[in-house]
């Protein structure tokens, strides 16, 4: 599966042309600067490809934005709607969990050290140990923003996501591996699988196979053992930037 983060502008150019190969993207956004210029860019060019979008919310472990904040950012720069998977419990120092709406469940994460998984504890959103986990005013915070997240709409078919009209959002912090488990998990299953693709130009730029050129390829693939003129896409996933 090739994928593709796209955020930092250092690595933006590189960014464009891992996008002709790419099947899935993944909108770094910084949590408190929210969308920036390189990143509108290239959610362009992923639009223009048809590309699913999954947004991660990143460095939460800084103050930062309102999580209402960037969906309506994304809403109103790029006509995205957004369905948040997960939602975060504070920010800066006191970023110390995240709620998970398919479970309904409230993972507290404890700091491991740099590159090590963090630690994680589970509650149900109802437990009462939650108010001896959390502090009292993010619990509350976080039970009144859960009830917000209702009206956001129902969760999404597979074929809203496949087809870029919605992108699934996730929060959390890459520095302390907090909620970064949850957003993997739920990528592996939504994300959309490789397309045949075809070799072309110099050097090669994979491009995906039309209808006749995947049936061909099929009947071709199945009467011999010869090698096929097409390439299939990789299993390697791609990813040129972190925000």
């Amino acid at each position: 599966m090739r994928w593709l983060a796209a955020g930092h502008q250092d690595f933006s150019e590189d960014t464009y042309r891992t996008l002709a190969a790419a099947d899935n993207a993944v909108l770094l956004v910084d949590g408190a600067k929210g969308i920036e210029p390189q990143t509108r860019k290239l959610f362009a060019v992923a639009r223009l490809r048809g590309l699913p979008v999954f947004t991660f919310v990143n460095k939460l472990d800084r103050p930062a934005l309102n999580g209402f904040e960037i969906i309506e950012q994304l809403e109103k720069e790029f006509g995205l709607q957004s369905y948040p998977v997960t939602w975060p419990i504070g920010s800066g120092d006191r970023f110390c969990g995240v709620y998970h709406r398919p479970t309904n469940k409230v993972l507290l994460y404890t700091k491991a050290g740099r590159g090590k998984a963090a630690a994680s504890a589970q509650y149900d959103l109802d437990d009462a140990a939650l108010a001896d986990a959390v502090e009292a005013d993010l619990l509350e915070q976080l039970l009144e923003e859960v009830e917000l997240l209702q009206i956001l709409g129902d969760e999404p078919s597979a074929e809203e996501i496949a087809s870029g009209r919605v992108t699934p959002m996730y929060f959390g912090s890459a520095f302390n591996n907090f909620g970064v488990d949850l957003f993997l998990q739920s990528f592996i299953s939504l994300a959309v699988s490789p397309r045949p693709a075809k070799a072309t130009g110099n050097p090669a730029v994979l491009a995906p196979l039309d209808d006749a050129e995947q049936d061909s390829s099929g009947s071709n693939n199945g009467s011999s053992g010869d090698a096929s003129s097409t390439t299939s896409s990789s299993s390697s996933s791609s990813s040129s930037s972190s925000s």
